[in-house]
């Protein structure tokens, strides 16, 4: 039960980083609500929630590997199923993908704060 616990939480500090640099293309785009929309769907369609990542063609399979939530799907699916040799690995590359997200977020926001001071706005679109 402490392993899943533990799954959970990484799952909710990566799918909140991708959340933060989600927001941050708030301040770049005036059409957010089509963004979220999109997100979802993808995060539906490429993280395995839905249907196995397997079946997914291998680009689809690429893309998941970029998404938050694949890896804690698959640690969870270890854990309660298979087995959990690879339980470990999964969850550490799913804390990297988080602090990834975070990283190229405070990039992009800082770039947003400079190129907003010199506007004088609030935005960029």
């Amino acid at each position: 039960m402490g392993a899943a616990m533990l799954t959970i939480l990484c799952a909710m500090l990566s799918a909140s980083c991708f959340g933060l640099l989600l927001s941050v293309f708030g301040l770049l785009s005036d059409s957010m609500h089509l963004i979220l929309n999109m997100m979802n769907y993808i995060l539906m369609i490429f993280t395995g929630a839905e249907f196995p990542v397997s079946q997914l063609p291998v680009f689809g399979q690429i893309i998941s590997r970029i998404l938050p939530l694949t890896r804690s799907i698959e640690a969870m699916n270890s854990l309660f199923g298979s087995g959990t040799e690879h339980f470990a690995a999964l969850l550490f590359g799913e804390l990297a993908l988080a602090a990834f997200y975070t990283l190229i977020s405070v990039s992009i926001l800082k770039y947003a704060e400079r190129a907003c001071r010199r506007s004088g706005k609030f935005d960029l679109f």
